[in-house]
Formats: structure tokens, sequence, C-alpha cells
């Protein structure tokens, strides 16, 4: 996908963004039409399906371990980006493509490997999911929608402000539908319509050259 489609387009965002979005859409009819339109659920593992106790509460472990994955994958990304060296080729080809070229970077083959590396953080993130949202060939769209709106608010190009992101919309959207259920749905777009027009940058968003 990146090599034949995306790899043409690269600083073409709307393209991008259209061509991407017409790909969800042929890929989960392809998995409608071989698996389906009912919404297989899936348990989690044995040792992390009993809830425990903290306090007067009562949480699912498995939701718990997912935390702890989400901490581990997000510091492993960190350091990937900002201490290593295959991390300042990212950076510096997401800076200033001509001159990371100009110095000997195969931007190509970075390019995929990022692509690469996000499909299959992606693909396991999706995986990690199943035992709580289920698996139907529509669950794609509704996971862009969140990361689209994740990655805006936090900052293109940067793991710190995709955290950042993430915890504000996740909470925005948690006491949204836990106070004003009525109005639950419209707390993200007002967060990303705010975002758009006080910083469009993303709150530790990377500027490009």
């Amino acid at each position: 996908m990146e090599w034949l489609f995306l790899r043409r387009l690269y600083r073409q965002l709307d393209d991008q963004v259209l061509l991407t979005l017409g790909l969800v859409y042929i890929l989960g009819n392809i998995a409608l039409w071989i698996y389906g339109g009912r919404v297989k659920i899936f348990r989690p593992p044995s040792l992390l399906a009993s809830p425990i106790a903290i306090g007067d509460y009562t949480f699912p472990l498995y939701r718990l371990a997912l935390i702890a994955i989400g901490v581990v994958a997000f510091i492993g990304l960190w350091l990937l980006i900002e201490r290593t060296r295959i991390g300042a080729i990212i950076r510096a080809g997401m800076d200033n493509r001509e001159m990371a070229t100009g110095l000997g970077v195969n931007y190509p083959l970075a390019c995929s490997a990022v692509f690469t590396l996000g499909a299959f953080v992606g693909g396991f993130a999706g995986s990690l999911a199943t035992p709580v949202i289920g698996v139907v060939f529509t669950m794609s769209l509704d996971i862009l929608l969140y990361a689209l709106i994740v990655v805006v608010v936090g900052g293109p190009g940067s793991v710190l402000g995709t955290l950042v992101g993430a915890l504000i919309i996740g909470v925005i959207d948690a006491f949204g539908k836990a106070l004003i259920q009525d109005f639950a749905m419209f707390t993200m777009y007002i967060v990303l319509i705010i975002m758009l027009l006080v910083k469009p940058a993303g709150i530790l968003g990377r500027k490009q050259v």
C-alpha cells in the first residue's frame, strides 16, 4: 500500500486522506464479504479474565493490563524516535525531506519502515481491543475517528503529543458520556474545533518545513 500508493502522495495530505479512507472502505467490505456482519466477541486470556479490587472499586484486570501495555508501547516508541539513530533519520525526514536525502538518507526506505511499524502497532492494538469492543467490519472507522482527533489535538509527528492528546480526549469523552449523555458525542468535536482554531499544529506538534 505504501509502495504503490502513498509514496506518490507525500506532502499531499488531502489526497492521502481520501486514498486511505477509500482503502478502509474497500478492506472493510472485503471483511464483510468473508466473515459476515455480526459482531464477534472474544474472551480475554484466563489469567486476565477476573476483576481486581482497588479500594472500594472493582476494575477488570484485562483493562488494567491494556493500560500497562500502552505505557510500555509509548516508552518504546518514544525511545525509538527520540533516542536512536533511526529516530533521528525519521525526524530529519519529517522536518526537511530534501536535506535528509541530500545527506545520504534513504528516505523512501525510511518511509516504508515507518509505515510498516505503524501498521504493526495498529494491528497489534486492534487485536488487544477485541475482548473489549469485539470485532466487526466497521470497527476501523470508529477507531480511526478517535485516532484522527487524538493526533490533531496532540500534534502530528510527536509521540509525546499523541499521549497528551489521547489522555485529553479520553478523559473528556469519558466524563462527557457519564455527565452529559445527550451531548457526549459532541465533546470530542468541540475540542477538535477549538484546537484547530487556537493551535492548528497541535499541543506538541512538529513544524513542517
